[in-house]
């Protein structure tokens, strides 16, 4: 999940009898950023959440993924089988990341190209980007203390 963050605002050069001209106005979008969150789930409950600014690559995601992977399935399914499920973003599919899964013996589902609608994560994410949005925090360290911390919290429907 990608979350943009930053300052948006409008700028307006105007008259004083000009206050209501449309004219006057420019949209400016100062420079925003984004934050890459991985996580995964079960159905008996959430795994690890971890933030990386901007995008990333394959290398960047197989990092992601040794952090992250192990603890979050031993935490979710002990010694009991699972099917790994991600889409098809470059990262996921890039050849040494399959590599990386297959020499760590990960089992992956085969994922239909372009059906991000069948992703049950897309579902939590769409949630997650809501709730956050209320809150509407400014910095990227933000987004990690709020998330980190209220995680389960922000999943939840208002």
């Amino acid at each position: 999940m990608n979350v943009s963050y930053g300052n948006t605002g409008r700028k307006v050069i105007r008259e004083k009898d000009e206050a209501n001209d449309p004219f006057c106005y420019k949209r400016v979008v100062l420079k925003a950023s984004s934050v890459m969150v991985w996580g995964c789930f079960a159905a008996n409950g959430f795994g690890n959440l971890h933030f990386c600014k901007g995008t990333i690559k394959a290398p960047d995601y197989i990092r992601v993924l040794e952090v992250n992977l192990r603890p979050s399935l031993q935490r979710l399914f002990g010694r009991k089988r699972y099917l790994f499920q991600q889409d098809n973003a470059i990262p996921h599919t890039a050849k040494i990341t399959k590599t990386w899964l297959r020499t760590k013996r990960v089992p992956v589902l085969e994922w239909p190209a372009e059906s991000p609608d069948l992703s049950p994560i897309e579902n939590i994410w769409r949630i997650l980007k809501r709730n956050m949005a209320q809150r509407r925090p400014a910095i990227y360290n933000s987004y990690k203390i709020i998330c980190g911390r209220n995680g389960k919290k922000f999943l939840q429907t208002p």
